[in-house]
């Protein structure tokens, strides 16, 4: 997933994940040089597929903040 705001928190966009089911894999991609920030994309994997597709429906083009999600 990309355009995630950069000051959104790990546990905030791992709880807009899990929203859709349990996920199987998460990773944010922090930005190692500033304390807080990530560089605004993250993978994830479900542990049960059928919440792939709802995922990807409820979140790509999602508007947060300044930034609209890509799936």
């Amino acid at each position: 997933m990309g355009g995630i705001p950069f000051q959104m928190q790990e546990d905030e966009v791992r709880s807009l994940c899990e929203s859709f089911g349990k996920l199987k894999s998460f990773n944010l991609i922090k930005d190692n040089s500033q304390v807080g920030i990530n560089k605004g994309y993250a993978f994830f994997e479900y542990q049960d597929e059928r919440a792939i597709d709802k995922a990807i429906k409820a979140l790509n083009q999602l508007e947060i903040k300044d930034k609209r999600l890509k799936v």
